[in-house]
């Protein structure tokens, strides 16, 4: 997903980023 997010442009990069971050937290946070 990070490639293709460079690929359509490196504004997608970092809320991509970002969102990807908080989702592991919440997942470990869960477990």
């Amino acid at each position: 997903s990070i490639l293709k997010a460079l690929r359509a442009g490196g504004n997608v990069l970092l809320p991509i980023d970002t969102a990807g971050r908080v989702l592991e937290l919440v997942l470990i946070l869960e477990q």
